[in-house]
């Protein structure tokens, strides 16, 4: 309605301008031509045309439609005026557009370019870009932007950026091949798509990624995360010791740790540590900072184990995708490895060994050791923090974070148990050893009893909630049926080698 929109308005407005008084730049960044059903009546268009759909047919039609460029490049031009606080735009040519890499650049240009420049007002613009499409996003567009502050962006961790530290996505995709990179300013763009509920953070690994991200052509980064918003308290059963209003004050270490360690990444740990204790106390402080540090890491090797590149193949928090439901145990068999870190996949390491092969790199077992490792000092801390409360007491947010790292506790007991499961069956698949066939169904067993201990913690902690990118219900406890499944899924699978003592021929 006009009211609505009128008070959408005022929320912009009030945003931009209390930024502004903060010195903080803000952009706003879009990525596809999507218009409503009723934009797409109001330009006398099919209301078929506006349906939120990724079919090429209906995107085809948008993108060709001078009518539709004509509202663009208005909407522009009247967004621009109506947030003279806004500091900058930004757009991609990658999604929701159709043809070779040119013409969809080519759209992009006849609609942003055009529009500033028919207003007057160079903003500084952001242009994101996937793949190889850089080289052609520099030529058509950024450098027939008449500003100096204009960016391209990159994913620099895909969708993950709690795996490794220093990711090699650009020398495996060559993103800048053709490129002169003394002239082009980068801006990677840097997601959590990897936990959204538990608390974490480990600031010694944010100290060594922003230090990877440190290049002559670098120029900084943006960071959050792909349909979650770090928003209003929405997730929370409304227990008592909610004592905070905001997502990101929850995840005040997280938020915190990005933000110092980009400006100086060798702050000294004694920060960390001291923050924890006035927030926690001086017993519970240090236990907590270990535990949350150890979960985050967890998860970081989880991903390196299990590689998914982007947000709605994976959301390891809760082992959800778009493309196939829940993660299954033969899935955890067959996953890859993430690219270009040394890690090793779990059927590679199998057969690297069963063969003969150089086993070199991060391996399987490696990431068990570490995950094992990670486990004992989240138990340590537990034991710390209950200990140091019996006399006062558990209450506020101390116990709402002793929860969180209770889950971490769980989720990483099952990563371990799933894990060790897929490495066993994969060599039951290739040995016909039925000793690693009756250990894998024990460990598989081991990650059922921690599954069901993180969703009755989940359940009496957190609400459902759909995940947008993945589209299914965030709740760990929705999924134990999934879990009791792989235990099938494992009983059911048969070696690939032909049984010892058949009959010849």
């Amino acid at each position: 309605s006009a009211q609505e929109i009128e008070r959408f308005g005022e929320v912009f407005r009030f945003i931009f301008h209390y930024a502004k008084n903060l010195g903080i730049r803000t952009y706003l960044i879009t990525w596809n031509l999507r218009i409503s059903p009723a934009i797409a009546r109001g330009l006398g268009l099919p209301a078929e045309l506006g349906r939120q759909s990724h079919d090429p047919r209906s995107i085809a039609l948008r993108q060709h439609q001078d009518i539709v460029k004509e509202y663009f490049r208005e909407a522009i031009k009247t967004l621009l005026l109506a947030y003279p606080d806004l500091t900058g735009l930004g757009t991609s040519n990658s999604e929701e557009l159709v043809g070779s890499p040119e013409e969809r650049e080519e759209w992009v240009a006849d609609t942003y370019l055009e529009a500033i420049r028919e207003l007057g007002v160079y903003v500084p613009f952001i242009h994101r870009t996937n793949m190889s499409n850089g080289i052609i996003a520099k030529r058509l567009f950024l450098d027939k932007y008449p500003t100096e502050e204009k960016y391209i962006s990159w994913k620099y961790s895909n969708a993950h950026m709690y795996s490794h530290p220093e990711p090699q996505f650009e020398a495996l995709w060559h993103p800048w091949d053709g490129m002169d990179m003394t002239q082009t300013r980068v801006l990677y763009t840097v997601r959590n798509d990897d936990f959204h509920n538990l608390r974490g953070g480990d600031p010694a690994f944010i100290s060594a990624y922003i230090k990877g991200m440190k290049k002559p052509y670098v120029h900084g980064f943006y960071w959050g995360s792909d349909g979650y918003l770090w928003a209003g308290e929405w997730q929370h059963v409304p227990h008592k010791h909610v004592e905070w209003d905001y997502a990101f004050q929850k995840h005040w270490m997280q938020f915190e740790t990005l933000g110092r360690l980009s400006y100086n990444p060798d702050l000294d740990e004694s920060l960390w540590l001291a923050k924890h204790r006035e927030r926690y106390g001086a017993a519970a402080g240090e236990p907590v900072y270990r535990a949350l540090q150890a979960g985050t890491r967890i998860l970081c090797a989880a991903n390196r184990q299990h590689w998914l590149n982007y947000d709605y193949q994976w959301h390891p928090e809760s082992l959800l995708s778009a493309t196939t439901g829940f993660k299954t145990i033969r899935e955890f068999m067959d996953c890859p490895a993430m690219p270009g870190v040394g890690t090793l996949g779990i059927r590679e390491t199998v057969d690297l060994r069963l063969s003969g092969g150089d086993v070199t790199g991060e391996t399987p077992d490696d990431i068990f050791r570490s995950i094992e490792a990670d486990l004992d000092v989240i138990a340590t801390g537990i034991a710390s923090i209950e200990t140091g409360a019996s006399s006062l007491g558990l209450h506020g947010e101390l116990l709402c974070t002793l929860e969180d790292i209770r889950a971490w506790r769980e989720l990483g007991g099952y990563y371990l148990c799933k894990f060790r499961a897929a490495m066993d069956l994969v060599r039951y698949e290739r040995t016909g050893e039925p000793d690693t066939r009756e250990a894998a169904l024990r460990q598989l067993g081991n990650a059922l009893i921690h599954w069901r201990a993180l969703s009755a913690i989940g359940a009496s902690h957190y609400l459902p909630y759909r995940m947008s990118r993945v589209g299914m219900t965030f709740g760990w406890s929705y999924y134990i049926d999934e879990v009791e499944n792989d235990i099938r899924i494992a009983e059911r699978i048969e070696p690939l080698i032909a049984p010892a003592g058949g009959a010849g021929g």
